[in-house]
């Protein structure tokens, strides 16, 4: 039975020579797929976000919203800044190292698809259907970005008996950047040659040029036993975000190109809101809310047709990087946080305070021989689950060959383009934190040591290397060293998080596939109509895991035999580690 040639069929169903002929002709709808693997976001994006910030965080395993005791304050509780013991500067510097991989299921042929009587596609590795590429294993690739330390810098004073101001430039601790093989999304095989990066139809890299983020803060003490506090911050960023996806359904890397998309806010307005309770001096409760508009601005997009047909000649499809294409608009929202915190300190002289004067503070190094603090925070991920583009222009799609002979472009309107959505499938999560101090030497030395566990952000069926939004369990302490008007603070805190297995669908022929990207998922080369025999065995995976893949790659067109395949099936690994020093000079 003939496959009918509809609008999302059509491509597949022509001849190269009529594909060629008529591509200019075709409807915008089949290119807005190729925008939605592309919107990514990396500031407080759910998964990058490592813990609240400074060295006194990952010492106490992120229990610090209700122990205001030094300028970090400003970002955590801006209630807290009326009661530390005085003005002061800091210089934090937080560097977080990752461990984040994946080993995908499957071989490199699953998924290619070949028409009857047409010959194998080819790119720089030769035939898709050989054996020496399509029974490769994809096999394990890991986070190479660079580590980058964050600092942490903020000035507090007070201004009037009842009024603290702080300034800086202070945030959480960040995953800073994402990359899964080369640059030119291509990693070393076994035998020194190139293979197309396994993530690539769910990402390359993902890199921020530039981020900076002023703060200003101040807080307000009503009532000896109440205060609270505003900060205000804007976030200012430059993202370059880049994806593999695919002209036609399907695995073959003749069909792949590049896709890179850059965008700069530098005005994306938030901040933290809080309120802080002490019914003793040495008993503080506490209600913060971090908040933040959409980064959201215009950008451009990037095509690299035929990426992996690098030593093309003479008539053969050879790489072109087509002019940018302006968007009008590239929306990503970033989750709130509310976070709820208690704390209790054992003072030293043994007394516990009421109706303490406004003036009254705490200097929680000299005053208290320990303190405990749990808190809760309860992370709205799900707003920042879809994130937007708007075009802004007409598309131009440009195909070239080694030879120059001209090509006719693919043309799309962007009055036809609708508004594209991208759903990540964040899911809200919950943190639970636990930590203390110890002054073994007071006014001198102080210990700390901290917990956390952090609920699952991510539905599993749609894992992705682009955040590692999974379960986690972290355990921290650190040092605090008290010099003069000098504090010292060192830390360390490592975090375990769940290995997560996501299964590759059960097989079916792919003519059973519908719109349920779980369907019709074919496990071997599909070659003149059957399924090829080769590899005669499908690599061994899981029977059972903590979901079933249903991530798809972003392909141009689909028919009803070729769609858009599921990706994202694979064994999920991820381990961080915070290492921070702090510096403190009180006046």
């Amino acid at each position: 039975m003939q496959t009918r040639c509809t609008s999302k069929a059509r491509l597949s169903c022509l001849s190269t020579s009529q594909r060629l002929a008529s591509i200019a002709r075709w409807p915008a709808s089949t290119i807005a797929l190729a925008l939605t693997s592309l919107i990514t976001t990396q500031a407080h994006a759910g998964g990058l976000e490592l813990g609240p910030g400074g060295t006194q965080s990952a010492s106490r395993g992120g229990a610090v919203a209700a122990k205001p005791i030094d300028a970090m304050a400003i970002s955590q509780n801006p209630a807290g800044l009326s009661f530390l013991p005085s003005d002061q500067v800091m210089l934090n510097l937080d560097t977080g190292f990752h461990d984040m991989c994946v080993d995908l299921y499957g071989y490199y042929g699953w998924g290619v698809y070949t028409q009857k009587g047409s010959p194998d596609p080819v790119s720089e590795f030769g035939s898709s259907t050989s054996s020496a590429y399509g029974t490769r294993e994809l096999g394990s690739v890991c986070n190479t970005a660079p580590v980058v330390s964050q600092p942490q810098m903020a000035w507090v004073f007070r201004v009037a008996e009842r009024l603290t101001f702080g300034l800086g430039f202070v945030s959480p601790t960040l995953v800073t950047g994402l990359h899964y093989g080369g640059p030119n999304g291509t990693i070393a095989g076994p035998d020194g040659n190139a293979l197309p990066t396994p993530t690539r139809y769910q990402l390359v890299r993902q890199e921020v040029p530039f981020a900076l983020n002023p703060t200003v803060s101040g807080s307000f003490v009503f009532s000896p036993m109440f205060s609270a506090g505003l900060t205000f911050q804007v976030a200012m960023a430059k993202v370059r975000s880049f994806v593999v996806s695919t002209q036609n359904a399907g695995t073959s890397p003749h069909d792949d190109m590049m896709t890179e998309l850059e965008s700069a806010d530098y005005f994306v307005p938030g901040g933290t809101l809080s309120a802080m309770l002490r019914p003793t001096q040495f008993l503080s409760l506490v209600a913060a809310f971090r908040f933040s508009d959409d980064f959201r601005a215009p950008g451009t997009l990037r095509f690299t047709t035929n990426l992996y047909q690098a030593g093309a000649q003479g008539n053969e499809w050879a790489p072109y990087r087509n002019p940018a294409t302006k968007l009008r608009q590239v929306q990503v929202s970033v989750p709130w946080v509310l976070t709820l915190g208690g704390r209790f300190a054992m003072p030293r002289n043994g007394q516990l305070t009421f109706n303490a004067p406004t003036t009254a503070t705490v200097d929680p190094l000299s005053d208290e021989l320990w303190d405990i603090e749990f808190d809760y925070s309860y992370n709205l991920n799900s707003r920042a689950s879809k994130n937007q583009v708007d075009v802004g222009e007409d598309i131009q799609l440009v195909v070239r060959k080694a030879d120059g002979t001209p090509q006719s472009p693919l043309l799309v309107s962007h009055q036809d383009l609708e508004s594209l959505v991208v759903n990540r499938h964040l899911k809200n999560s919950v943190a639970y934190r636990l930590g203390g101090t110890l002054n073994v030497l007071p006014g001198r030395l102080g210990l700390s040591a901290g917990s956390f566990f952090e609920s699952r952000g991510v539905d599993p069926a749609y894992a992705s290397v682009d955040s590692f939004a999974f379960a986690r369990l972290g355990l921290g302490g650190g040092v605090i060293l008290r010099l003069g008007p000098f504090d010292l603070q060192a830390a360390y805190q490592h975090i375990f998080q769940e290995t997560l297995d996501v299964v590759p669908p059960p097989h079916q022929a792919r003519e059973l596939a519908t719109d349920d990207p779980k369907s019709g998922f074919d496990e071997r080369i599909y070659k003149d109509g059957a399924l090829d025999p080769r590899p005669t065995l499908d690599p061994s995976v899981p029977k059972s895991g903590d979901a079933v893949a249903a991530g798809q790659q972003s392909a141009l067109f689909e028919t009803g035999k070729s769609r858009a395949r599921v990706i994202n099936a694979g064994h999920y690994t991820a381990s961080f580690d915070i290492v921070s020093v702090g510096l403190s000079y009180k006046f």
